[in-house]
């Protein structure tokens, strides 16, 4: 699949559940030059993110209860495919992760692009002014590393 021409590039937002991009970029019959580096996982209970090859990424782990309360994970990766395009993929675990995952790659990310040179960063968000709503990086929440690669 074709989505522009090479050198061009494509942002997505949300996960393999509701994106069919990013459900066939993570999908293991998908060529592996055209696979995104990460993957998301449902281990009964429990949602984490593994690399593409199905090593777990410690640090990503999270209970499903968890998601959408106060916290949650999300991913922003890039990579270039086998038609030389960009692709960059950003979601979290639940909607707020996701929204999250926006925030974060317009605050942080993107005004700092090519200092990024890895393909991809994970981060947990937690709602730490408790108001119950994803603020930017600056305005109270907090966005930790938990990996890179």
């Amino acid at each position: 699949m074709v989505l522009g021409y090479p050198g061009s590039g494509v942002l997505t937002f949300g996960g393999p559940i509701v994106n069919p991009l990013v459900k066939r970029a993570e999908d293991p019959s998908t060529p592996d030059a055209d696979r995104a580096p990460v993957k998301w996982r449902d281990a009964g209970g429990v949602y984490l993110f593994q690399t593409k090859n199905g090593t777990d990424i410690p640090g990503t782990e999270l209970p499903i209860s968890s998601i959408n309360d106060d916290e949650d994970i999300f991913v922003i990766e890039r990579y270039v495919d086998s038609h030389d395009q960009i692709n960059t993929i950003c979601y979290g675990y639940g909607w707020k992760g996701t929204y999250a995952a926006g925030k974060y790659f317009d605050d942080v990310v993107y005004p700092q692009l090519a200092q990024y040179t890895t393909s991809y960063v994970i981060v947990r968000w937690e709602d730490s002014n408790g108001d119950g709503f994803v603020n930017n990086p600056i305005q109270g929440d907090t966005y930790t590393i938990v990996a890179t690669g």
